[in-house]
């Protein structure tokens, strides 16, 4: 079981989404978050897709987040996340980190 650490520029794209969303989207965004949780914690190399430098992308509709498995593999931090529209890429402010 690995432990799941969220940077603070995670939790500021969490927010960022979140007050700009409406009560369907945010039960979505508090469902979404949940499941990435889960996921991460049970089973990081079977989530999203690899990246340079050790880095993953994924995507839980409607949040799409890079991500990194720490060395010593007992943490997972998540770098980055923001708003993604129905299984597309993770949004433009993603695609900044690498």
């Amino acid at each position: 079981m690995f432990q799941v650490r969220w940077a603070k520029n995670a939790l500021d794209g969490l927010a960022d989404i979140w007050v700009r969303a409406d009560s369907n989207l945010r039960k979505a965004i508090t469902r979404a978050n949940h499941r990435i949780d889960n996921a991460l914690r049970a089973d990081p190399w079977s989530v999203g897709e690899s990246r340079s430098a050790g880095v993953r992308v994924g995507l839980e509709a409607p949040i799409g987040y890079f991500f990194r498995i720490e060395p010593g593999g007992s943490e997972v931090s998540v770098l980055k996340c923001g708003y993604s529209v129905k299984g597309r890429r993770a949004c433009r402010a993603l695609r900044h980190i690498r």
